[in-house]
């Protein structure tokens, strides 16, 4: 199988593929625009394509296309960025992740999304949480640090949205 890793490059994808290659068993392309945490990481079966996703959307729709799966880490994942570019955030954790899932909508590609804990909002609920029965709560408009949360749960929600529809094969 041909598994794409958009985000390759950070903590989550350099450990996934780096696991991966020493299996053996999947052609691995890793996307990113560092390549840092996968240094030592090689192996036959395991491509490094250096891109911005955000400047190369054709390259990267041609890349889902020969794919089979697409593996999608793509995400500002340290609250100070959500604080000092929360328009930066919103743009990459959301926008671009979307376009991510056009992608494989219109290929018929399989989408593993990673989520965060974010998604579930605030503590402070009264009793154990329930994921069909708590209430979502979060910061205010004004705290810049739910961007991320609120990007992140919206983007769970179309993917689930599509699965209902049936015109997306998704794992988040």
């Amino acid at each position: 199988m041909k598994l794409l890793l958009i985000g390759a490059g950070g903590f989550i994808g350099s450990n996934l593929v780096g696991h991966l290659i020493a299996r053996g068993e999947h052609e691995v392309i890793g996307v990113d625009q560092t390549s840092t945490k996968l240094a030592g990481i090689e192996g036959p079966n395991f491509t490094y394509i250096d891109m911005d996703i955000t400047a190369a959307h054709d390259e990267l729709e041609e890349l889902v296309k020969a794919t089979d799966v697409v593996v999608d880490l793509v995400a500002y994942a340290n609250p100070s960025i959500y604080v000092q570019s929360p328009l930066d955030v919103v743009q990459l954790n959301f926008f671009e992740n979307i376009a991510i899932t056009n992608m494989c909508v219109k290929h018929g590609k399989r989408l593993i999304q990673y989520s965060t804990s974010e998604v579930y909002g605030k503590s402070g609920r009264d009793g154990a949480y329930n994921e069909d029965a708590s209430d979502l709560i979060m910061g205010p408009t004004t705290k810049q640090r739910w961007i991320y949360a609120a990007g992140k749960q919206f983007l769970e929600r179309i993917l689930h949205a599509h699965g209902l529809r049936g015109d997306l094969d998704y794992t988040i």
